[in-house]
């Protein structure tokens, strides 16, 4: 990813050192296939 469009600041947040951070939390198996855990972020629940 090279950046978020016309968004700096944001941009600069999410890239670090080369790594491109996000909220997500995630596993890659021993094959390389990535599965998505949980976010790091609490989201509402529908009651």
């Amino acid at each position: 990813m090279k950046g978020y469009w016309e968004m700096p600041d944001e941009t600069a947040e999410a890239l670090k050192d080369g790594w491109f951070h996000t909220v997500d939390l995630v596993r890659m198996d021993e094959k390389g296939y990535v599965y998505y855990l949980d976010s790091t972020i609490a989201s509402p629940r529908p009651a």
